[in-house]
């Protein structure tokens, strides 16, 4: 009963249904314009390299610019982060659709490319503010699982329907329209930011070093934290699999399966089995999963991806579901660990620097993909990614045993 008193407390703040309010509407026109892009690319030049450009444009500034970008969301107020940058990106998609409107080609091609960029580069920030609005809310009483798990939930609904409907708005009324849909959607998602009174958080308290001095500090504060360091490792191994998702099933549905239609169901699934891990950790209690079940999630997930690349879609896009629901079993798990064990005034760079880790290992995954493996081989490229990933998976399950009971028996 006090479980469901505390979750039930969780919707009922009017500060948290407000702002997550806002943010799943923002997710939900991300996602419309996720399915746009990178068709798009294939459709103007039949490369699976322009795939990979369209993907790594905007992971590549995250990675370069997190360790600085975290320092801000570290320095300076959470609430105004956020909504000057949903506010910006707003602006930046409104700009895109005008002038898409007028490009055709390569051209357009490259202005959406731009785009993407751009808006990665305030993408970084918002993260660690996000992060330190949930470490605030934790200040308050609220268990960091059940949050994280709530804000994960709300996320992969939303582009459960955003992927769905990306699948209709591209293929029915243009790249245009889903530019708009997602300036709309990041507009209404500051607009509801500002109303919501949420809790200020932690602020560094060296607020005269310089943001240099602020980034060199996450690292070392990291490098001294191995609570938090092994759970950002798991993510990092994670997502050496999951940009294969990414790049590879635009490239399945438009090669093999049904084309837009079948890319929207099959993220909608990936994101559905997220949704599930999201309301099973919601309603149960914090625990500290052992690292060698964690790693074991991640080589299930390798061994599924091989079957992903070499079944129908019906049964194709059944697999992707579930390893979306490992995935995020092992996102939310991971993630709040990280975020119980680091204090509240680096909070955002240490969030930071883990998605600058997951970009790393997303973008070496896509840029060799990209480069190497033309359209008509993307099976075999997934099947021998996820192979290798379950294998390194195992080993460090095994590992990680072995510490276990050498810990148990001292």
């Amino acid at each position: 009963m006090g479980e469901g008193r505390e979750v039930l407390s969780l919707v009922r703040d009017p500060r948290i249904r407000l702002y997550w309010s806002g943010q799943f509407l923002s997710a939900v026109g991300s996602s419309v314009w996720g399915i746009a892009l990178p068709l798009l690319a294939l459709r103007e030049t039949g490369s699976s390299l322009s795939v990979a450009f369209a993907l790594l444009v905007s992971i590549i500034p995250e990675a370069l610019t997190g360790p600085w970008v975290g320092a801000l969301a570290d320095k300076y107020s959470k609430l105004t982060a956020v909504v000057f940058l949903d506010v910006g990106r707003a602006l930046l998609y409104f700009i895109a659709a005008f002038t898409d409107s007028l490009a055709r080609g390569w051209l357009s091609v490259s202005l959406l490319l731009v785009v993407a960029f751009l808006e990665a580069l305030l993408r970084m920030w918002c993260i660690g503010a996000k992060a330190g609005l949930l470490k605030a809310f934790e200040s308050e009483g609220y268990d960091l699982q059940k949050l994280y798990a709530l804000d994960r939930g709300l996320q992969l609904t939303a582009r459960i329907v955003g992927w769905i409907a990306g699948g209709l708005v591209v293929s029915g009324l243009g790249t245009v329209a889903a530019l708009l849909l997602n300036g709309l959607s990041f507009a209404l998602a500051a607009a509801m930011s500002a109303l919501a009174r949420l809790p200020l958080g932690t602020s560094s308290q060296q607020q005269e070093a310089t943001q240099w001095q602020l980034a060199v500090e996450g690292f070392r504060y990291l490098k001294r934290t191995p609570e938090a360091l092994r759970p950002i490792a798991m993510m990092a191994t994670l997502n050496l699999l999951i940009p294969a998702y990414a790049f590879g099933l635009p490239i399945l549905a438009q090669e093999f399966w049904g084309g837009a239609r079948d890319l929207g169901l099959a993220f909608a699934a990936f994101a559905g089995g997220g949704v599930i891990a999201s309301i099973v950790l919601g309603k149960g209690k914090s625990r500290r999963f052992q690292d060698s079940l964690i790693w074991g999630a991640i080589a299930i997930a390798g061994g599924l991806t091989v079957a992903v690349a070499n079944v129908p879609s019906a049964i194709g896009i059944f697999l992707v579901a579930t390893v979306g629901l490992i995935s995020d079993t092992v996102a939310i798990l991971v993630n709040a660990r990280v975020l119980e064990v680091t204090d509240g005034a680096y909070v955002g760079r240490v969030s930071v620097l883990s998605s600058v880790a997951n970009r790393v290992t997303s973008s070496l995954v896509i840029l060799s993909l990209g480069i190497t493996i033309p359209p008509a081989e993307i099976r075999h490229a997934m099947s021998g990614l996820g192979m290798s990933i379950g294998v390194l998976s195992l080993i460090a399950m095994t590992r990680a045993t072995l510490i276990a009971r050498s810990c148990s028996y001292r």
